[in-house]
């Protein structure tokens, strides 16, 4: 009984854990949530850039910045929509500045805290070349959008890696349990206990570190909302 036991207890431990299993529930949820994090990400620098590019394109022709803001507003990328209708809104009773910080702290990334500084100075300092400087800003945001991309690919190169040595670790233990169940007997000792906490301890550590390395460390941010301070 105590050597069933312990071969269960082997198999589960070793075949639960290469398929992120019930203890590493919560680091499996994060792992698969990284690759939308990644992509929300992307989408949403792409969508900064885009902004950014009907921001110029609207200013030559608008009478004024608020105008050119309510004219992109129309053919905003979806991911952005909601924050610029938002702002659109806010322009009509509030101040620019104070809107446009507060659009800012809604979007909550550097690369529209950049735009919205732009759009700051023109309005303090007059700015006359606002174009070309939102022009330099669409390019480096577009750089950016490809740069998350090019860290998506890379990560899900680990991820895929991960998951072949997961699966091919669970089938591997399924099998030494149907074909060969004396091969694991030594597990039944005390220390071969041990030994198998010792391997399910190092492997569960390992799937800790590959999801440290998949989390992104927080941007600092240019602009916060005055509201907030």
């Amino acid at each position: 009984m105590g050597l069933t036991v312990s071969l269960v207890s082997a198999v589960l431990g070793l075949a639960v854990l290469a398929n992120r299993g019930v203890p590493l529930r919560s680091i499996v949820r994060r792992l698969p949530s990284r690759r939308p994090s990644v992509d929300d990400q992307r989408e949403l620098v792409e969508a900064v850039a885009v902004f950014t590019e009907l921001l110029r394109d609207s200013v030559a022709s608008a009478t004024g910045l608020e105008q050119a803001i309510t004219n992109s507003a129309e053919a905003c990328p979806p991911r952005l929509e909601p924050h610029v209708r938002r702002l659109v809104a806010r322009l009509q009773y509030g101040r620019v500045d104070d809107s446009l910080r507060q659009f800012a702290s809604e979007v909550d990334h550097p690369s529209c805290d950049f735009v919205v500084a732009a759009l700051l100075m023109s309005v303090s300092h007059q700015t006359r070349d606002l174009s070309s400087l939102l022009t330099q800003l669409s390019e480096s945001t577009r750089e950016e959008a490809r740069l998350y991309l090019r860290v998506w690919v890379s990560r899900a190169r680990t991820r895929t890696a991960v998951r072949i040595v997961s699966v091919s670790l669970a089938v591997f233990v399924g099998g030494l349990m149907l074909m060969s169940p004396q091969y694991l007997r030594a597990y039944g000792s005390p220390g071969g206990t041990v030994v198998l906490a010792v391997i399910t301890t190092g492997f569960s550590a390992g799937l800790l570190l590959l999801d440290r390395m998949s989390r992104f460390a927080p941007q600092v941010r240019l602009i916060t909302d005055r509201s907030s301070t």
